[in-house]
């Protein structure tokens, strides 16, 4: 009974060093999704004014951000060590900022600035191999109010999270939802999408 006992604990340590262990080198392509952006929040309608970056685990295993590399055009920092649950959302954030909610987040020591006028924004691992890639603008706000600023863009579509369809704004009436997913099943049928040849490539 003793050894029984004694290999269970040590399978429980295997699997906890297992998780615990490396940096974000092992993440897989669309593992994490970049899930919602906040790049113009002037004027707000009830978040703070800031802006704000929403990544969410698309995988089955807690995965580790370590000296993964956030990147918006040319500008890119590396993330802090960040234990991010599966199925899970947490926020990149401005240093000082404090979201409303509850959500998990990370105040990033360095923060690029999200231009209006739209941007590529890219999640990377640490040898630069590409998470996750997406490309924003005013274009994706058919609504004029909307555009003007203060609502984010949110990724409804996880299975094509490359496809320009898969982003939306923000139906939520505080202008974003950070930290809850309004990730669903595809509203649009396959054939309605704008399937990118080279998802996330970057010259």
């Amino acid at each position: 009974m003793m050894l029984r006992n004694t290999k269970l604990y040590l399978l429980v340590i295997i699997c906890l060093l297992h998780i615990l262990d490396g940096n974000g080198q092992n993440i897989k392509s669309f593992e994490i999704l970049i899930s919602e952006l906040m790049f113009d929040p002037i004027p707000a309608v009830s978040l703070g004014g800031y802006e704000y970056v929403e990544i969410y685990n698309n995988g089955l295993d807690t995965l580790n951000l370590e000296d993964c590399i956030w990147q918006v055009g040319s500008k890119s920092v590396h993330l802090p060590e960040f234990f991010v649950p599966p199925r899970t959302a947490i926020l990149l954030l401005p240093p000082k900022i404090q979201p409303i909610g509850t959500c998990e987040y990370i105040n990033l020591e360095k923060w690029i600035t999200l231009p209006n006028s739209g941007q590529y924004v890219v999640l990377k691992r640490p040898d630069g191999q590409i998470i996750h890639f997406a490309e924003y603008s005013p274009g994706l706000y058919p609504d004029a109010l909307k555009r003007d600023g203060g609502w984010s863009l949110d990724l409804l579509c996880s299975q094509y999270p490359c496809s320009p369809d898969s982003w939306k704004p923000s139906d939520d009436p505080q202008g974003g939802s950070p930290g809850y997913l309004p990730l669903s099943e595809c509203r649009l049928k396959d054939s309605e999408f704008v399937k990118p040849m080279r998802c996330g490539y970057l010259e």
